[in-house]
């Protein structure tokens, strides 16, 4: 992709786009206008993991023309919501650019994307994660364990298993 495609398309999301970050911590970069000749020629920039959808206009008011429908353009996967919002940062302008800066922090932080899990300091009883007080499970998929929660569990579950065994040799 050239750089010029890069400008024109930030110049156009800086005029017609929109950052949201949804309620149920979804991301997505939308731009909707009347004039499908542009929006297709976003999707050919950026084909991958679209939605490109024709909105059909409410009924016309009395003196009023008759409404245009809107094209949308929507990314919605993290991944490459991440990868097209760090190609534009540059190239936005102050409040775009915050907004941008606002979107990739919220990746960074968001479950599911590796870096959330890593910024939490304290277990969910609120024992520090410290060295002493860590242990990675888990393989390929490695998680943090609280040390002091995971004893207190294992304490637990082989005191209910020795008052079973107690019962059944009784």
């Amino acid at each position: 992709m050239r750089e010029t495609d890069i400008a024109w398309f930030s110049g156009l999301f800086e005029g017609e786009g929109c950052f949201s970050i949804e309620k149920n911590g979804g991301v997505k970069l939308t731009i909707g206008m009347t004039d499908l000749d542009i929006i297709e020629r976003v999707n050919a920039l950026f084909p991958k993991h679209q939605n490109m959808q024709p909105i059909q206009p409410k009924p016309a008011k009395a003196g009023y023309g008759i409404p245009k429908i809107r094209h949308t353009w929507r990314v919605s996967d993290p991944a490459e919501v991440q990868r097209i919002t760090e190609l534009m940062l540059p190239w936005l302008g102050e409040r775009r650019a915050a907004a941008a800066r606002g979107v990739l922090a919220h990746l960074a932080t968001r479950p599911g994307m590796g870096g959330y899990q890593r910024a939490k300091t304290h277990c969910p009883k609120e024992h520090e994660y410290t060295p002493e007080n860590t242990i990675y499970r888990g393989g390929a998929k490695r998680y943090r364990v609280c040390k002091t929660c995971a004893q207190v569990w294992w304490t637990t579950q082989n005191a209910k298993v020795r008052a079973r065994r107690q019962v059944i040799s009784a």
